[in-house]
């Protein structure tokens, strides 16, 4: 059984925003018996792997998360959320599987997963980032996201049976990444809502909009 705990993450000197914290009482309201922990520089080893202690120390705090949801689901187990995750209802029907994750707009959603501790699949992952920098030979980061890392080369490695349980989008995120649009179902778990990824996200709308009107530009002249 997956253990009734709520991991999230919060490094650097930034305090936390009121909308998290809307967030964070939502965990709280669907899983009042869950314990939920912070991780943080207090009690995570920033330094345990070269990619974790230059993602730190380059400020690209993401991605020192990205190592650490890994080692307190193997260590511990329960359940990560993203700091942007809104929760809708219990996981307790989603304890039972040794575990899960969901899918997401291009593949395999890192924002949710629920594991056992010793998953082997999350410590095949784990090995993948401490083999690795995340200041590449040429001094810039590499900033592959984990969803890309997971869904392309973890899971190929691994058989059906050690691969975690596979929910359709709309369980534990039902948002598009692309267009925000949010579709609640009656399965639906959590909505990630990738605040993080939105200034990203518009950006790319923009320049596909000013091509767009570019193109339409030169045709009509």
């Amino acid at each position: 059984m997956i253990p009734k705990t709520i991991h999230y993450c919060w490094f650097g000197p930034k305090e936390k925003p009121k909308e998290f914290l809307r967030l964070l009482q939502t965990w709280r309201n669907h899983n009042p018996d869950y314990k939920i922990i912070e991780w943080n520089e207090t009690n995570f080893d920033v330094d345990m792997c070269v990619y974790s202690r230059e993602a730190y120390l380059t400020a690209n705090y993401a991605h020192v998360s990205d190592v650490c949801r890994l080692y307190v689901l193997l260590t511990q187990g329960g359940v990560y959320l993203d700091t942007d995750v809104e929760v809708l209802s219990s996981f307790d029907s989603f304890l039972k599987y040794e575990s899960f994750v969901c899918e997401e707009h291009d593949g395999i959603g890192t924002g949710v997963i629920g594991a056992v501790k010793d998953a082997k699949w999350l410590k095949l992952f784990m090995e993948y980032y401490k083999s690795r920098h995340f200041i590449n030979m040429w001094g810039h980061p590499n900033r592959t996201p984990n969803t890309q890392i997971l869904t392309s080369i973890i899971l190929p490695q691994l058989s059906t049976h050690e691969r975690p349980t596979i929910f359709p989008t709309e369980y534990f995120c039902a948002k598009d990444w692309f267009s925000g649009k949010v579709s609640v179902t009656d399965n639906t778990v959590c909505i990630h809502h990738y605040v993080a990824s939105w200034k990203r996200r518009k950006t790319l709308r923009q320049r596909i909009s000013i091509i767009i009107s570019g193109l339409r530009i030169r045709y009509f002249q």
